[in-house]
């Protein structure tokens, strides 16, 4: 255990039952049952595409994502901040030189400008404006041409985050 000590950092919640490194690999420590430090398997989230493993602790098992484990021992997150980012886009790159704590907001709009989102048309901050031409009394259709868009999809757009209620990007 203390060749792991220096590598690895106890994760919260799990202190002396299991470590995680900076780059994202998580131990399970030598335990009464087991006496063997083993490399934990992540598993691949199928429709999200993130990496996660069982965390167990009195008989209590939990799947955790391995980027927000990680995030919650190495960086700190003074803002309280809900979700982690992934910097390069890459999900499966749970370094933590690559993560960060972000709002959701933030979140999107990293994904939308890295090209994440390829069926979303418009910038989220233009979603606002949009949707304020349109209460303004600005024809659809010329609000779809200023955006690049189709009618139809300022009418959804409209639809999904005003009558929602849903905050947009400032």
């Amino acid at each position: 255990m203390e060749l792991i000590s220096n590598a690895a950092r106890p994760i919260p919640g799990y202190e002396g039952l299991y470590a995680v490194t900076r780059a994202g690999v998580i131990y399970s420590l030598p335990r009464k049952h087991s006496r063997k430090l083993k490399i934990m398997t992540p598993v691949d989230n199928m429709k999200a595409g993130y990496l996660r493993v069982v965390l167990t602790k009195d008989g209590n098992s939990k799947l955790v994502y391995i980027h927000r484990v990680v995030a919650e021992t190495y960086i700190t997150n003074p803002d309280g901040k809900p979700m982690v980012n992934h910097i390069d886009g890459v999900k499966t790159n749970n370094r933590v030189e690559n993560l960060e704590w972000v709002t959701r907001i933030e979140n999107y709009v990293h994904a939308f400008e890295l090209g994440l989102y390829p069926r979303n048309r418009i910038h989220p901050s233009k979603k606002k404006e949009v949707c304020g031409l349109v209460k303004a009394g600005v024809p659809v259709k010329l609000v779809a041409e200023k955006y690049g868009l189709k009618p139809g999809g300022v009418r959804s757009l409209v639809y999904r985050y005003e009558k929602a209620a849903l905050p947009l990007a400032a």
